[in-house]
C-alpha cells in the first residue's frame, strides 16, 4: 500500500479505524469507546431553547398526549 489518497500514512491509518469507532459508539452503545458523526446538521438547527423551556414542552407534550389517550383507558376499564 504506497498510495493514500494524498493522505500522509498517519491520516490514512486514522481514517480508516473511522468506521469500527463508530460502530463502536453508535451500533455497540460505547460512546466514551468509540466515535459519535456530529455536526453535520448542527447548521440547520434554528431553534435552541433553554433546558428549563424544553423540558417545560417535553412535560406538556407528555401530558396533552395523556389527556388525549385517557378516555381510551376510561373506555376500557368500564
Amino acid at each position: 500500500m504506497t498510495s493514500h489518497g494524498g493522505l500522509s500514512l498517519a491520516q490514512a491509518m486514522t481514517a480508516a479505524t473511522v468506521p469500527s469507532l463508530i460502530q463502536r459508539a453508535v451500533v455497540d452503545g460505547k460512546p466514551d469507546e468509540g466515535l459519535m458523526a456530529t455536526g453535520q446538521v448542527a447548521g440547520r438547527l434554528v431553534d435552541l431553547p433553554s433546558c428549563a423551556d424544553l423540558i417545560q414542552s417535553i412535560v406538556a407534550e407528555a401530558q396533552g398526549r395523556l389527556a388525549a389517550l385517557a378516555p381510551l383507558a376510561n373506555a376500557e376499564a368500564a
